[in-house]
């Protein structure tokens, strides 16, 4: 303990002793702290200087002590705090206690001033020999306003703790000498504790208050407020309010709120009706949320399954999901409601879509091997394909789950209602996919060569054209957006701007094609030229220009055509008049007669 230390001050002695014992500490942690310079001053400031009103020693999360002189944001541990009584410097001889007030900080705030209201500040309000030369109104008033702020901490305290903690009014345990001898005189209720009355009326609006906040919460929020919810965030909304709602019954259900209402009952109160309202709502909202907390948790099994799986696995896990949430809608008669199982709907969407682009790495999706990325983009949008299949394919089917004679209540609602956020996405995917298939086959060009006698000028000009596209793909690469979020508009404007250089290196790559196309002296070597190109002359642009060529195609052919038939005929006709094949001077006769 301190008495381990070498401390010479009595006042460093008074505090490494205090925190010591309470935060259970041995020497060396104090000593440790004090033994750096930094330390060691702002503990004597806190002493010697009268502007140093406040001195907080923490217990750090990694085990050393900190002094700070103010008190922290967060605590997530025990610490101690010592503050002077008066701005003044504490000399050495002075007497601590009672110059400054000390103790110590709980990691929980709030429960430490419920703690310290409800055992220090309301009995030392309530004693009578405290309050002796105050007049009866102001030591009313004062505990009145006392047991105010009371019940505020107390609700103060559920909310940090997610639950709804119901205030009761001081006096309650005087309810049931109130509902036990209250007699009838006349046909009218004796005289009770008009006060007491008064205060269960009160706290009886001020619960309804509290129950009608907990039961106008809805999991659509979190939607409402622009956010991207994932469905664990409608799983945790239905099973805290079933938690929340139950809490509350149990409340409602105690003995003294019991005689509470018995007494509202008995004193023919206008607030009883009100409380058998707040009853009513708690019960029934608390059967609707333990029914869908009950058909949620199968259903949270698969998605849990979506989150934890490869994306470019889950195409199989889709059916199973879609069919559990079917049975749900069905058998779930609480949530059968479009504007419920539309949020759901939303928030899965947000799960596939988180899933889609942390398995696509949009970020890195530009850096890498284009091919690479290419099988990963078209692995991706097949998955998305395939999720939006299933549920098309298993909303048409719903109507088979509702057994014979039940009414059938299908997803009757616009599509547009849960896949407008997921259509924008899939348009950018749509953008980042078209873009790398473009890229695809402008790298191909690379390793193109062009024949005929403006073969070298024509392929070096092609060579132009894939360094330039290459530099400006690259420069892709650099940016730091997140190219998949619908809402970055920088990426699109990046895309038009690319879109219009592509389209100045298809019209000159077209010129080019049909500079080779016109230099091709055979139709060989016209093939060959297509075969080289490919898809590429699919391409819109490149298309228009080069299709007038097809028609030179197609002439050619026909002649051809008409030249093999003429050398036929006239070999039929050489056949017919000498009753032989005419050879070719230089062939022997098997050999050209079996070519023939």
């Amino acid at each position: 303990m301190a008495e381990d230390l070498e401390l010479n001050d009595p006042r460093i002695y008074f505090v490494a002793d205090y925190v010591l014992k309470t935060l259970k500490l041995k020497s060396d942690k104090f000593a440790k702290m004090y033994g750096v310079e930094e330390n060691k001053i702002l503990v004597h400031e806190f002493f010697d200087k009268a502007d140093s009103p406040m001195l907080v020693i923490q217990y750090t999360a990694s085990g050393s002590l900190q002094p700070t002189v103010s008190f922290p944001n967060i605590l997530k541990n025990k610490s101690c705090y010592f503050i002077k009584k008066r701005r003044e410097n504490i000399p050495r001889d002075a007497t601590l206690r009672d110059v400054i007030m000390y103790g110590d900080l709980s990691t929980s705030p709030v429960d430490q001033l419920s703690a310290m209201v409800d055992e220090l500040l309301i009995p030392l309000l309530q004693n009578p020999s405290n309050n002796e030369a105050w007049p009866k109104v102001l030591s009313q008033d004062i505990l009145r306003h006392a047991l105010g702020i009371k019940n505020k901490v107390h609700i103060l305290n559920g909310q940090m703790k997610g639950k709804t903690l119901l205030p009761v009014p001081a006096g309650t345990e005087r309810v049931a000498d109130d509902t036990t001898n209250g007699q009838q005189e006349n046909g009218h209720a004796a005289t009770v504790d008009s006060n007491l009355l008064h205060a269960i009326e009160s706290v009886v609006i001020e619960w309804s208050h509290q129950v009608q906040d907990v039961l106008k919460k809805d999991s659509s929020q979190a939607l409402l407020d622009g956010g991207s919810p994932l469905p664990g965030v409608e799983v945790d909304f239905w099973r805290s309010r079933y938690n929340n709602l139950l809490n509350i019954h149990e409340q409602l259900s105690d003995a003294r709120v019991k005689k509470m209402a018995e007494l509202l009952r008995k004193t023919n109160s206008s607030y009883y009706p009100a409380f058998e309202s707040l009853l009513n709502d708690v019960n029934d909202a608390l059967e609707e949320s333990k029914e869908i907390d009950i058909y949620l948790k199968p259903v949270a099994q698969h998605f849990d399954g979506i989150e934890t799986t490869d994306f470019g696995e889950t195409q199989p896990l889709y059916g199973p999901m879609f069919h559990t949430l079917c049975l749900m809608w069905v058998n779930c008669k609480a949530y059968r409601r479009p504007a419920r199982i539309i949020v759901l709907l939303q928030e899965l969407n947000n799960l596939i879509m988180k899933q889609a682009s942390e398995f696509m790495e949009p970020l890195d999706l530009f850096k890498g091997e284009p091919d690479e990325s290419m099988d990963k983009i078209n692995l991706t949008v097949r998955s998305l394909e395939a999720y939006q299949s299933a549920y098309l394919q298993y909303k048409s089917n719903l109507k088979n789950y509702f057994k014979n004679g039940e009414i059938v209540k299908e997803f009757d609602f616009a599509p547009k209602l849960v896949f407008a956020k997921w259509d924008q996405f899939m348009e950018r995917v749509r953008i980042i996919q078209d873009l790398f298939q473009t890229a695809a086959e402008f790298l191909r060009l690379e390793k193109v060569e062009i024949g005929g006698v403006k073969g070298k000028t024509l392929s070096s000009l092609v060579l132009n054209i894939f360094e330039q596209f290459k530099e400006e793909f690259e420069k892709m690469s650099n940016k730091k957006y997140d190219p998949l979020d619908p809402a970055c508009i920088e990426f699109l404007d990046d895309i038009a701007h690319f879109k219009h250089f592509l389209k100045d290196m298809e019209l000159k790559l077209a010129s080019i094609i049909n500079q080779a196309f016109d230099d091709s002296n055979s139709l060989a070597s016209q093939f060959k030229l297509i075969s080289i190109l490919g898809s590429m002359l699919e391409r819109p642009t490149i298309h228009e220009a080069f299709v007038r060529n097809y028609r030179r195609i197609t002439l050619t052919v026909e002649q051809e055509i008409d030249a093999c038939h003429e050398i036929y005929e006239r070999q039929m006709a050489y056949k017919k008049e000498h009753g032989t094949i005419e050879l070719h001077r230089n062939k022997p006769p098997i050999a050209g007669s079996i070519e023939w």
